[in-house]
């Protein structure tokens, strides 16, 4: 059984043509039936897709994933207007920050998940 190009196939099947029982197989041995897996080697470009990926970041109680607003520029702090998502006072939040300290009612929540 020989693993065959699509042209070679093609021109087994013209209308007229009968293939031969070798030929039969080998177009079925030419393709991967979807219930077999493909092994990670064989996928074309997943390494270069994969190293372009970071990891994933971990925010700890009191850290925020801060989405800026505009006027806001200052990429390393929490201004008031941002957009912060995480844990604030053992509370998970989306909300607004007013400014201040890094409390609960410092924000205009969104939304809130008590845990």
């Amino acid at each position: 059984m020989a693993l065959q190009t699509l042209n070679t196939i093609k021109n087994w099947f013209k209308t007229g043509l009968k293939p031969t029982q070798a030929q039969f197989w080998d177009t079925w041995d030419s393709f991967r039936h979807k219930s077999d897996k493909v092994p990670v080697a064989e996928i074309e470009g997943l390494n270069e897709l994969l190293a372009g990926v970071s990891a994933a970041t971990i925010y700890k109680p009191g850290q925020l994933l801060i989405f800026k607003r505009l006027p806001n520029e200052n990429n390393s702090i929490l201004e008031a207007g941002d957009l912060g998502i995480g844990i604030v006072e053992n509370v998970f939040i989306t909300g607004i920050y007013l400014g201040g300290d890094l409390l609960l009612l410092n924000f205009n929540i969104i939304n809130q998940i008590d845990f």
